[in-house]
């Protein structure tokens, strides 16, 4: 492999690489993303950029940690892999629309917090007034228990952050696949989960669960809006994946993962 000379490769940090890659993956989509791009818009020579990131893959699998945001590692005496979704987790999905998706965009129906924690699953019907107290609790959540409120919050968040990079969702799966990043679910719920007594294979399972649904609802969602930009109408039409109830049909698919995982806990102590 070839390598830029030292002028290019002293002028331009890896910050500022990630910084431009992000931005022309958001203005043009994954396909458009090309190491010779990528460095005309830096305007240094594609070899320089081999200094920093020793192949795209790795290029990539930093911008898919940034898409997902750091998280806190779970604890030392953390059961299961600790990976939420790792290893061997999904494998990449990608299809013909990928190098049409449409722009990046935002999930009103989520509001992660500004330190990158958990979001209220339900802002979008009541959207919290920025002068509340910090400590208060979120109405969405009257009734729930701790463990129920760190899955769904967690999996919104996630969501949240896949759809606010286009095709954000894709990036992270290949990713994930090839064993560069994992999703932070583990870590997200692993706490509230010990506590309701849930066993570490529970935990691992709940953790995979959520990732692999988060993904690929994530995908399917970024894919439709894909092909509504080019004017594509679902061959099948009732399985048209409308964007007003996105996140309705997201959160439901949650309660489903949550009511399953009740079931293992309730199991896991006979």
């Amino acid at each position: 492999m070839s390598t830029g000379s030292a002028p290019d490769r002293g002028r331009i940090t890896r910050e500022q690489i990630l910084a431009a890659a992000m931005e022309l993956l958001d203005q043009r989509g994954l396909p458009d993303l090309t190491m010779r791009k990528l460095a005309a818009e830096l305007g240094i020579r594609p070899s320089a950029l081999y200094w920093h990131f020793p192949d795209k893959q790795t290029l990539l699998a930093r911008l898919a940690d940034r898409i997902i945001g750091s998280a806190p590692k779970p604890p030392a005496s953390s059961p299961g892999t600790g990976e939420g979704l790792g290893g061997g987790g999904s494998a990449a999905r990608s299809g013909p629309l990928s190098k049409h998706s449409g722009p990046a965009r935002s999930e009103a129906a989520t509001h992660p917090s500004e330190d990158g924690g958990a979001a209220c699953p339900e802002a979008a019907t009541h959207p919290h007034d920025s002068s509340e107290d910090q400590g208060a609790s979120c109405p969405c959540t009257a009734g729930t228990v701790p463990w129920e409120n760190a899955m769904r919050a967690s999996a919104d968040t996630m969501r949240a952050r896949l759809l606010a990079h286009r095709d954000g969702a894709e990036i992270v799966s290949s990713s994930i696949a090839l064993g560069l990043t994992r999703l932070p679910l583990t870590a997200m719920i692993h706490e509230p989960l010990h506590r309701a007594g849930a066993s570490a294979e529970t935990i691992d399972i709940a953790a995979r669960t959520l990732g692999h649904f988060l993904l690929g609802h994530a995908f399917d969602e970024q894919q439709a809006e894909a092909a509504r930009a080019l004017g594509v109408e679902p061959a099948l039409p009732q399985l048209r994946l409308d964007p007003a109830s996105a996140g309705a049909a997201f959160r439901a698919g949650i309660d489903l993962i949550v009511a399953g995982t009740a079931v293992r806990i309730a199991a896991d102590h006979p």
